[in-house]
């Protein structure tokens, strides 16, 4: 399932981010023992969240990803029954703190299956057989820095440039829990032209200038083709010979 984007500024916003504020809390303080508990919590019939992983396309947990790159967002849920409908909301916290709404999609729980264990001391029986599933939806990573007001583009134009995560929430009915934040990364890629020729100058040296001081130097290929990846700052660059 994609994600559709979403740049509303309703009065829905105080709440959402009162909401995502205590659920990255509850995950930032409590994730381990969340995760390492769950199942004592269905034991009890308790639904809830957890396993909430961004992957990649090869199923494969990731910390960071390039602007465009297609994401799948992951968890698993307790005690939610097959088609339950989970809303899904993609946010930016940049600078340590939640900023804009992004995106957001609404996926279903499937394949949902009973588990039991045993819990408590050795030989006694199980107390709850919890209800399993898995929530996954695929998203191509963007970046909204050209929606006016985004929180990037303010903050590249007062400091030159942008360090960006994201962070995804999941809900349902009164469940929210959020996930790690995905570092973004970004990306060059031009062509090195003749500015009297116009041609492509092939296996040219250049330098890179980023923001913040960061300098990139490479060499082109045989068709003046050049691409510079893991760009961790967002903001303007300038290209150089050398």
């Amino acid at each position: 399932m994609g994600l559709r984007a979403d740049h509303s500024r309703g009065r829905c916003r105080a709440w959402r981010r009162a909401a995502f504020a205590a659920a990255l809390l509850a995950v930032s303080g409590a994730a381990a023992s969340a995760q390492d508990g769950a199942a004592h919590g269905a034991a009890r019939g308790a639904p809830g969240f957890f396993g909430l992983q961004w992957r990649s396309g090869a199923g494969e947990e990731i910390r960071e990803a390039h602007i465009y790159d297609s994401v799948v967002i992951r968890l698993e849920t307790r005690n939610l029954p097959d088609g339950a409908a989970v809303e899904i909301e993609i946010w930016e916290a940049g600078s340590g703190r939640m900023a804009d709404l992004v995106a957001g999609a609404q996926g279903t729980v499937r394949a949902g299956a009973a588990v039991t264990r045993a819990f408590g001391r050795p030989g006694f029986p199980a107390r709850g057989t919890p209800l399993r599933g898995v929530v996954e939806v695929e998203w191509a990573v963007a970046l909204d820095q050209g929606r006016p007001g985004a929180d990037v583009a303010r903050r590249i134009e007062e400091n030159g440039y942008a360090i960006v995560d994201y962070v995804f929430v999941a809900r349902s009915g009164g469940l929210s829990a959020a996930s790690a934040p995905l570092a973004i990364l970004g990306w060059s890629n031009f062509v090195i032209m003749n500015a009297g020729t116009g041609e492509p100058m092939p296996y040219a040296s250049f330098a890179l200038f980023g923001p913040g001081g960061c300098v990139v130097e490479g060499t082109a290929d045989g068709e003046g083709r050049a691409k510079v990846m893991n760009q961790r700052r967002m903001g303007p660059r300038r290209l150089a010979l050398r």
